[in-house]
This record gives C-alpha cells, sequence and structure tokens, in this order.
C-alpha cells in the first residue's frame, strides 16, 4: 500500500531571502508636456515608519486626550473649509472626471488632437498654460493692446438730450 505525504514527514525546507529593511520611495513627476514619470525620491526605514504611528494606535494617549477635552483625537479626518461641492467625493467620481476629459479630447478634430500628441493627459495639463486657446484655434483678443469701450453709433446717441430721432 503506497504512503501519502503528511505534515509531519521530513521535507526538504526552502529558505527565502526577507529582503531588506528599507523601501525605496517613488514619487510621480511630470515634465512641461504632462509626460509622467516615476523617480526615486529616497529610501525609508520600514520599521521607523511603523513606530511613528504608535503615538497614534496607542489607546492609552487616545482616552487621555479625549478626557483633556480634545474630540479630535476620535476623528477619523481632520476637518477643513472651503467649497466643496463641485469636486468628486468618491475616486469613482474623480476617475469619471477624467474619463469624461479623455471622452471629450477623442472628439476633438484629428488636426487639434495631434497638437498635443494625440495624449489626453498633454492635453488637461496644458489647459493653464499660455497659448492654449491658440492650439485649439479660438480667437483671442489682443490682451496686449488697450482696448477702447464701445461707443454708441446709433442716431438717438447723437441726438441732443430730451429729443428722439426718428431716422
Amino acid at each position: 500500500m503506497p504512503k501519502f505525504a503528511n505534515q509531519f514527514e521530513p521535507h526538504a525546507r526552502i529558505h527565502t531571502n526577507p529582503g531588506t529593511p528599507e523601501k525605496v520611495l517613488y514619487g510621480p513627476v511630470f515634465d512641461e508636456n504632462g509626460t509622467l514619470d516615476l523617480e526615486p525620491k529616497g529610501k525609508e526605514n520600514l520599521y521607523d515608519y511603523i513606530q511613528s504611528h504608535k503615538d497614534s494606535c496607542d489607546i492609552k494617549l487616545i482616552v487621555d486626550r479625549c478626557a483633556r477635552g480634545d474630540l479630535s483625537a476620535l476623528s477619523k479626518a481632520q476637518g477643513m473649509y472651503g467649497d466643496f461641492t463641485t469636486l468628486p467625493r468618491t475616486y469613482a467620481e474623480a476617475l469619471q472626471a477624467l474619463a469624461d476629459a479623455e471622452h471629450f479630447f477623442m472628439r476633438l478634430p484629428v488636426e487639434t488632437r495631434a497638437k498635443f500628441d494625440h495624449d489626453p493627459h498633454k492635453f488637461i495639463v496644458s489647459m493653464d498654460k499660455p497659448g492654449f486657446l491658440e492650439k485649439l484655434g479660438v480667437p483671442v483678443p489682443n490682451s496686449g493692446a488697450e482696448q477702447q469701450p464701445p461707443t454708441l453709433t446709433t442716431s438717438a446717441a447723437t441726438a441732443p438730450a430730451g429729443e428722439v430721432s426718428t431716422d
């Protein structure tokens, strides 16, 4: 009768590399055209990082803060003031806003999209840069020239006060 292996039978041990106590931190870097790249930003010791949160997790310290009148110790997030009614409230809404912007970009003429290398991210990044409207082909009034206020050219404007012209 064949013998089946079980957890009590001796077996070969497999040794793995436990890794390093430091992790490399990466951060996004955008160039002037809006192209995203990741670059190493430094290193961080994992044990020190974990220990840096020990006071915020210690129940004795949290209860002590509440006893002294600091109710923010029980808050999930720090409060902020501002008009955030038009901002996305969830990650899904933020992704939807980006998808809508990409959909808008894809409906633009091919010639216009070519000015942004057919990349909707470059289009979004360049929206607040000077010359954006010219790239889209939108006529922009010359902001450097002094603009004169509009003048009335109707005959009623040239008629003496109290009289109305019936031309």
